[in-house]
């Protein structure tokens, strides 16, 4: 993907794509988890959920619990304010503080999980929309290399 994708639209981006990127991410799209868990893949789904004015709140999330579960076990409350300002509902973060006051970083991990699982039922929804697209660039793709 060009180094400027994050300016381009969805319909450029899917424009510029490669048949071999188009195949890899057709691939991923078998599971929103392995959508989110591919930086460049997930960077597709933003613009995609963008261009369909959808939320990208539950990616943003996603992402800081990823980052944050690579930083295991050195968790401070101070770092999971980000989550509350990224738009955290309030029973995770009853949850996430809850855990963070008793300090066992086995769990402080098991609750991101959970929170990382409720992003991905929420991206879910508009998900099958956007396998269909990746799906119809890869066939147009696949046509116009074959003509």
């Amino acid at each position: 993907m060009a180094p400027s994708s994050e300016k381009q639209s969805y319909e450029e981006l899917m424009e510029n794509m490669k048949l071999c990127e188009a195949e890899r991410i057709y691939a991923l799209s078998n599971s929103v988890g392995r959508i989110l868990d591919d930086a460049e893949a997930r960077k597709i789904l933003r613009h995609f959920m963008k261009s369909e004015n959808k939320s990208m709140q539950c990616v943003d999330i996603y992402e800081k619990c990823a980052e944050f579960l690579v930083e295991h076990p050195k968790y401070e409350s101070c770092h999971f304010e980000v989550l509350v300002r990224l738009g955290l509902p309030s029973h995770l973060k009853q949850r996430l503080f809850y855990r963070l006051n008793n300090a066992d970083p086995i769990s402080i991990c098991l609750c991101l999980k959970h929170i990382q699982e409720e992003c991905l039922s929420e991206v879910a929804e508009s998900f099958s929309a956007f396998k269909e697209s990746i799906t119809e660039t890869r066939m147009n793709l696949k046509l116009k290399q074959l003509g």
